[in-house]
């Protein structure tokens, strides 16, 4: 994170742009690593509401590891594409992005993408967006069957719902069930925990306070690809 920021740095240098105080620098990285372990820590909890405690430290690490709750991110079976993405809204300033994640059995990257949604109302609407963004670049990559998870429970009762949907989100979900319909393969869609879906949330929150729209293919941010490989089967 500290690299690419300093990468971030040169370029708004080299054009001719004036660059952050170091100030502002050492605030977005403490803010970034905060964040972080507060989603390993705390994988069930609110972000956007607050009130964790983050330990930092060995002590953290020690309290995670001997944590029975958290679940980790499982790879695909041989044969399938695991999507993975998240939704990150802030309601205090209507600030939104998508992060989205496609991995091989081995763990190994197709792809890893993150965008700015300019027009959200809410984070359901954001984790819809991040759905739809996501399935329409992993078809275009991949002839594989595709598994998609999300960890918002809402989003994937209402796409796996057979009955008519007439929210406010339907376009949305229609969108992403016309996207699976027109597809021969077979595609799936489950929820898993916060914890399981660490990389895509980083994304969103990337996508979402940068803001940035941008896709990266078999590779990703440093940081992003840093907790890929942690999460990459031995």
């Amino acid at each position: 994170m500290t690299m690419w920021r300093i990468w971030h740095v040169r370029n708004e240098i080299t054009h001719q742009k004036n660059p952050p105080p170091t100030e502002a620098s050492c605030r977005f990285l403490h803010g970034y690593i905060n964040s972080l372990l507060c989603i390993r820590q705390h994988p069930r909890a609110d972000i956007v509401k607050g009130k964790m405690v983050v330990h930092l430290g060995r002590s953290a690490a020690t309290q995670i590891k001997h944590s029975g709750e958290e679940k980790r991110w499982m790879p695909p079976a041989v044969g399938l594409a695991k999507l993975n993405m998240d939704g990150s809204y802030v309601p205090a300033t209507g600030a939104a992005g998508g992060g989205m994640v496609l991995r091989g059995a081995a763990g190994e990257i197709i792809y890893t993408a993150c965008r700015q949604l300019r027009t959200c109302t809410n984070g359901l609407e954001a984790e819809l967006a991040a759905c739809s963004e996501g399935l329409a670049l992993a078809l275009h990559r991949i002839e594989l069957p595709i598994v998609i998870e999300m960890n918002s429970l809402e989003a994937v009762s209402m796409l796996n719902s057979r009955s008519v949907d007439r929210s406010n989100h339907r376009v949305l979900v229609q969108e992403i069930l016309g996207l699976i319909a027109a597809d021969p393969r077979k595609i799936s869609i489950s929820h898993i925990s916060r914890s399981q879906n660490t990389v895509s949330h980083a994304l969103a929150a990337y996508g979402r306070s940068t803001p940035r729209t941008a896709v990266w293919l078999g590779s990703g941010l440093h940081n992003i690809v840093n907790l890929c490989m942690a999460e990459r089967p031995p």
